[in-house]
């Protein structure tokens, strides 16, 4: 852009001229031309102005979906392990309530009945089997085991959940 110094009269009607907030002299102002098209009423922005009312190229754009692409990825396999194991704790609890029920049904028993009480499959109080819990494998042992010189029992009850995990619950049992 470059000051120009001309008299005030001498405006042509093709050219806007703004004037430099400094006055030199008394009918001498500097002035910065830009033309100005006869059907366009704007005066010209800037190059930046101008590159951001143009929006996105297309090469931006694409970079910009892979970018988005790759982080959707990361985030989709995040949760479908975080998904995944999920599903662990839960087998555990239920097989923990399953091994603590039979080993309270066996412990609430005389102390000699204790080894004729058969594991069976989680069932019902009518006697009818758990459709939810079908997949579980349910089994106990009974130890003769001495405490102090007394006798007694040691119980281990083993619960298998649908994936093949084992949980052990182990008991003692005195005779008093």
């Amino acid at each position: 852009m470059t000051h120009k110094l001309r008299r005030v009269n001498d405006a042509s009607p093709t050219q806007h001229q703004t004037v430099h907030p400094q006055y030199h002299g008394r009918r001498f102002a500097v002035y910065h031309r830009v033309a100005i098209h006869l059907s366009i009423s704007r005066l010209t922005a800037s190059p930046a102005v101008n590159r951001r009312q143009r929006g996105m190229t297309l090469v931006e754009l694409i970079i910009t979906i892979v970018i988005i692409g790759i982080a959707a990825a990361a985030l989709f396999s995040a949760m479908a392990s975080i998904t995944a194991r999920s599903v662990d704790p839960m087998l555990e609890a239920q097989s923990l309530h399953l091994a603590e029920s039979l080993m309270e049904e066996m412990q609430s028993v005389p102390f000699n009945a204790i080894a004729d009480i058969a594991p069976r499959e989680p069932q019902y109080r009518d006697g009818s089997g758990i459709e939810a819990l079908e997949n579980y494998r349910v089994g106990a042992v009974v130890w003769d085991y001495s405490i102090g010189g007394q006798p007694g029992k040691r119980i281990d009850v083993d619960v298998t959940d649908p994936t093949g995990r084992t949980l052990r619950l182990t008991g003692y049992r005195a005779d008093y």
